[in-house]
């Protein structure tokens, strides 16, 4: 299975998995992100919109093109991600993205816009990340640009 294949043997530094991410201009900015970044690959849920969608394809402005996307079940793709990835999830109440110690190859999960990332991320390789919020009053960050900030600063630490 693709996945499998994919996990297994890779030489993939760094993978983002997108878990229902249902707004077609998010998914076009984070390939977009993603594609201007570097990352590796992005791993869409089977919920996420489909990114043939005229408005992704839009969003990305040709990223589709460039970066390589492929679906799969999040419980299926952490089974396999396990054995060859350090594992990160997005979370609300994780520890700051600027202090945690990071290692590669990485798999970053971010999670839906309203929701977060739906399965229970208490795993004991899943690290909980977040962006610090310096302002009380906002309640979270759209999830594209929280995706684009995370990238940037795992970028920053990776490569200097």
């Amino acid at each position: 299975d693709e996945t499998a294949m994919i996990c297994q043997g890779s030489e993939l530094k760094k993978v983002i998995y997108l878990d229902e991410v249902r707004d077609p201009g998010n998914l076009g900015t984070i390939i977009r992100s993603a594609d201007w970044f570097g990352w590796d690959l992005l791993v869409l849920s089977n919920e996420c919109v489909d990114p043939y969608n005229p408005k992704v394809v839009q969003a990305s402005m040709g990223s589709l093109f460039r970066l390589p996307v492929i679906q799969s079940g999040l419980q299926q793709f952490l089974d396999e991600a396990t054995l060859s990835f350090v594992i990160y999830s997005a979370e609300m109440d994780g520890a700051s993205v600027y202090e945690t110690e990071l290692a590669f190859p990485m798999l970053l999960i971010m999670g839906n816009e309203s929701h977060g990332v739906k399965v229970m991320m208490d795993h004991a390789r899943v690290s909980k990340v977040s962006i610090p919020r310096y302002n009380g009053q906002t309640e979270s960050l759209n999830v594209a640009i929280a995706c684009s900030v995370m990238m940037a600063e795992i970028n920053r630490r990776s490569y200097g």
